[in-house]
């Protein structure tokens, strides 16, 4: 017996600890079942009231669309996220949407039908009144913004319908929610629409079918999460259940479904096919073009169905043929295989380095200057202190000291040699820039006159680059 004992003592705690979980189990399935249970608090005539009464783009609602539109239309032409997001807060634009999944969903033909007509109607004022914008704005360039709204992907997929999720769920609710303009947002209903009728306005057919393709994607996908959430609430059918007709519709939503989502992710697999390419290419440049007395300055990854391209300025000594040939030879190393390497150099020579690099490259120059002196810089003081630095500096370079060289001498014939440079000379915790000039006399001149001479020198340089000191420097 007394050998037994130990042996039952475990049996006993083995299924006391196993009836302990299963009551754990137990209790926080009810928890999850009690807290997700979205038929709680449900208001199923609010539900159907506060979508329709929202539905008709007609008197105010007309207005609010037009709106919203110029609104957003303006924001994209600025490039300005703010305003974007201003835009796509009083948009209108989603009721219909929820009207067409709520329709479906209760058999509401008549709602349905009368969801489909405003949303034409929305669509077709929304494409008018942004094309009217871009045709008569004098910016035409495309933004940022613009362009970002012209390739759906999966993940959108994914926002639209968790996006529809959240609005169909909030418009459920007894109490009102702050779900509808968050919803809104993400969505992104607006911008995509606008973008459309700037491609239209522009003649550029390809960014169009882009931005109508994202804002089609983003209605279905918000209307089949509106449809999802309708027929798990179980709200009431206006009409019979007919097998046959369900079926059709159930088949016609995948049809949908699947055309739309397919393009999506083709585009998709492109998206990471670029992303891991850059990824690639921008280690290849880090790991591989640390040379001595050589420095880049800029990195630019193009990515191309036909021929990818990495293109690297560099500034200092030139790299010799064999190293270019080596470094070509590393590139399927780190995965591009098919990628052309471009190397721009300076030749010794700034005209020529000018030459090849690009007003985006020479600005993007200053911005990376910038960057790497930020991260080592920790206050707001030191970092304007350095950016002040940086554009005495790149203003001090753009003097135009040939011209001045010329006017000197012709003010003062006794100089023989005027030289130019730039002194950094410590002030406190900052360092000041000091245009210096060096003068060589002619030997004939005497000191008492190179004094006084120097003295007006001075003033007319001062004056002549509009700066409060000027330092001559005698030879």
């Amino acid at each position: 017996m007394e050998s037994n004992q130990p042996s039952d003592l475990q049996d006993h705690a083995q299924r006391s600890l196993i009836g302990s979980t299963k009551r754990f189990a137990a209790s926080l399935l009810h928890f999850l079942k009690v807290s997700m249970d979205l038929k709680k608090g449900l208001d199923k005539k609010g539900i159907t009231d506060s979508i329709i009464e929202d539905i008709n783009f007609t008197g105010h609602n007309a207005w609010i669309l037009i709106c919203s539109i110029f609104i957003a239309c303006i924001g994209l032409n600025m490039n300005s996220t703010a305003v974007i997001i201003g835009a796509m807060l009083i948009s209108p634009l989603m009721s219909p949407i929820l009207g067409i999944g709520l329709g479906i969903g209760t058999l509401d033909w008549k709602l349905l039908s009368n969801s489909s007509k405003n949303f034409a109607f929305a669509i077709v004022i929304s494409l008018a009144v942004s094309v009217l914008y871009f045709t008569l704005t004098p910016i035409k360039e495309a933004t940022e913004q613009l362009i970002s709204r012209t390739r759906p992907t999966l993940l959108d997929v994914l926002i639209a319908l968790f996006g529809g999720f959240a609005g169909i769920i909030a418009e459920s609710r007894k109490e009102m929610s702050n779900a509808i303009p968050g919803v809104a947002i993400a969505t992104a209903l607006m911008p995509p629409l606008c973008t459309a009728g700037f491609g239209l306005a522009s003649g550029d057919m390809e960014l169009f079918l882009g931005a109508f393709y994202l804002f089609f994607l983003n209605s279905v996908f918000i209307c089949i999460a509106t449809f999802l959430i309708i027929k798990y609430l179980r709200l009431p059918l206006k009409e019979r259940v007919d097998k046959a007709r369900d079926r059709k519709v159930r088949l016609l939503i995948g049809a949908v479904t699947l055309l739309i989502i397919v393009p999506s992710g083709f585009l998709f697999v492109d998206v990471v096919r670029e992303s891991i390419f850059k990824q690639d290419a921008t280690l290849y440049v880090k790991e591989n073009f640390d040379f001595p007395g050589t420095e880049v300055m800029k990195t630019e990854i193009i990515f191309t169905d036909s021929i990818p391209t990495v293109e690297v300025f560099l500034i200092g000594e030139n790299l010799s043929s064999d190293r270019i040939s080596d470094l070509k030879k590393k590139m399927p190393t780190y995965n591009l295989h098919d990628a052309r390497l471009k190397i721009y150099q300076s030749n010794n020579t700034n005209e020529e380095m000018a030459g090849k690099l690009s007003e985006k490259i020479r600005t993007g120059i200053i911005e990376d200057i910038y960057r790497k002196k930020e991260e080592e810089l920790h206050s707001k003081d030191e970092r304007i202190t350095f950016l002040e630095g940086e554009l005495v500096r790149h203003k001090a370079a753009e003097i135009p000291f040939p011209s001045i060289v010329k006017e000197v001498k012709a003010v003062f014939p006794g100089i023989e040699r005027l030289s130019y440079a730039n002194l950094l000379r410590p002030d406190g915790a900052d360092i000041d820039t000091v245009h210096t000039f060096l003068v060589q006399w002619q030997e004939v001149t005497k000191k008492e006159t190179m004094q006084d001479e120097e003295v007006k020198l001075a003033g007319l340089l001062r004056a002549r680059l509009n700066v409060s000191e000027v330092k001559i420097v005698r030879e």
